[in-house]
């Protein structure tokens, strides 16, 4: 899920009168529509417009497959007529595309709608679109594991958002960069920077950015073994999350307090936060989520011995596309080196075939059935 930045929100009814206005200029000077006529271009925007619409609405729903096919048809309709032209609604869908398929988990496909748009707007010289782009960008390397291909991006996003003055593409990056050195184990680094993306997005108004970056701090702490600041950031996290009814947020904090009370020993505790968080996943469609809640699971089936389990969850992990590479790095890659320290190669390699051909909709049932 992605903050929504307001710097770059418009009232629909404005869009809509600056593209009608801009695409009569653009008819003026263009010759690249001469085939075409203006009523069926004005038409095609409309049209256009009312799609990206809808696909704001579906993504605010989590409906990603709806708001991709949305956006989709909205480039489509404009494919040709906006190219070189100085509008920068045509770019914007590309942007909005490339949020939608990161939330998917379809990380290629993320980064060639944001390598598009960055192209179109080098065209237009549209700064504050382009620095979106790049923070995105930055966040989408990081979820396939490109760790210093998400440092240049948002080092770049920082540069450029900073002066353009949109304080929410800088506190979203300044996140970021916090996640990366969080990730890489430099405590102290990631504290300034998390902290830096809290002080950002209260400045902006930005509830989102601020509650994703209290959350980060939180694991920050778990991972360094602070667990009640950890526990205390987690719930900051989650009393914004929240207050904005943001349910996504909420799942992956709910799963992360799930991680700190494992670490504690209060494993009774852990599973009923990973069966509420799993359950608010897959009500939202956000598969990655719910993968890296399978792979807790699987954590917790190994410290109980139930190596069946744990090979069949940690086999949907590493087969399913959708598996955000930080969490395989942080917790799937660990836990199946231990398994292997326990069980016959043939086994493990056993265990994993049969659960990657398991059906992942079936085996979520399964397992949330059980806790009823």
């Amino acid at each position: 899920m992605l903050p929504v930045r307001k710097s770059f929100t418009t009232d629909n009814s404005l869009i809509v009168c600056r593209n009608l206005v801009v695409c009569v200029i653009f008819f003026t000077v263009s010759p690249l529509i001469a085939d075409e006529s203006t009523e069926t271009y004005l038409n095609n925007l409309s049209a256009a417009i009312q799609l990206s619409e809808s696909a704001k609405q579906a993504t605010q729903l989590r409906n990603y497959k709806i708001a991709a096919d949305d956006l989709q048809a909205a480039i489509k309709l404009l494919d040709g007529y906006v190219e070189n032209s100085s509008n920068d609604f045509y770019p914007s869908l590309f942007c909005k595309l490339g949020k939608v398929r990161i939330e998917q988990g379809l990380w290629p496909a993320a980064e060639n709608a944001l390598v598009r748009c960055l192209r179109l707007v080098d065209h237009i010289n549209e700064s504050q679109l382009r620095a979106v782009a790049l923070a995105d960008l930055g966040q989408n390397a990081f979820k396939k594991g490109e760790l210093d291909k998400a440092k240049s991006y948002l080092n770049k996003a920082i540069e450029l958002a900073t002066k353009n003055g949109d304080l929410s593409t800088q506190a979203f990056a300044h996140l970021w960069l916090g996640a990366i050195s969080a990730l890489r184990g430099n405590f102290e680094h990631a504290e300034t920077e998390l902290l830096e993306a809290v002080g950002i997005a209260k400045k902006a108004n930005d509830p989102s950015t601020e509650g994703r970056a209290r959350n980060i701090l939180g694991e920050n702490s778990r991972l360094h073994g602070q667990y009640d600041n950890a526990i205390r950031h987690y719930q900051e996290a989650l009393a914004i999350y929240q207050s904005i009814n943001e349910r996504f947020g909420m799942t992956m904090v709910i799963h992360n307090l799930g991680h700190v009370r494992t670490m504690m020993g209060d494993t009774e505790t852990a599973l009923q936060h990973y069966d509420e968080s799993l359950r608010m996943a897959i009500d939202i469609q956000a598969i990655p989520a719910a993968l890296e809640i399978l792979a807790a699971l699987a954590g917790i089936a190994t410290d109980r011995e139930d190596f069946d389990q744990a090979l069949d969850l940690l086999g949907v992990v590493f087969a399913h596309p959708a598996s955000p590479k930080e969490a395989l790095h942080m917790f799937a890659e660990p836990l199946l080196a231990r398994l292997q320290n326990k069980l016959p190669a043939d086994t493990v390699e056993a265990g994993l075939a049969r659960g990657g051909a398991l059906n992942f909709d079936e085996l979520v049932k399964r397992l949330l059935d059980k806790q009823k």
